[in-house]
């Protein structure tokens, strides 16, 4: 059995359900956002300055395995995985956010293995938030509400 325990979930307006075990070292993973295909947890306990922004965790889940497409020469699925953490840097003095690290894993809630782990080199693009998800990441390391964390 997996150590994260799912129950059902709802959020509403108000309300914002943590799932995960409750431990210093572990992640407290909130709801964020129910895209049907996937869902996104935001660990609110995660932020932290990153040069002159600040950067959050975030962890993807999806209903089935994913990929990145196949190999052209063999056809070969590249990065299956269950989930995805993402960090985002986030520059609140603009409200944007972009992509700086991420890490692939076989299981949900990043259990199993690492498929692929990397990290932005070089200049970040910073961009809108347009998903749920990345309008979390951006309430939770400004310290605002959005009309999804509200």
């Amino acid at each position: 059995m997996n150590k994260f325990a799912i129950t059902a979930a709802f959020v509403t307006a108000a309300f914002v359900a943590p799932v995960g075990i409750a431990n210093a070292d572990t992640p407290r993973w909130n709801l964020i956002a129910d895209a049907g295909l996937s869902t996104a947890y935001i660990d609110r306990d995660s932020v932290a300055p990153l040069g002159a922004a600040k950067s959050v965790w975030v962890l993807r889940n999806y209903a089935q395995t994913i990929d990145l497409g196949s190999d052209p020469a063999t056809g070969a699925l590249q990065y299956p995985h269950r989930s995805v953490k993402i960090q985002y840097a986030v520059d609140c003095n603009n409200g944007v956010l972009a992509m700086n690290a991420w890490q692939m894993h076989s299981g949900n809630f990043a259990d199993g293995a690492v498929v692929w782990a990397d990290r932005h080199h070089g200049l970040l693009d910073y961009i809108a938030a347009s998903i749920p998800e990345e309008q979390g990441a951006i309430a939770a390391a400004c310290g605002t509400k959005t009309a999804s964390t509200n």
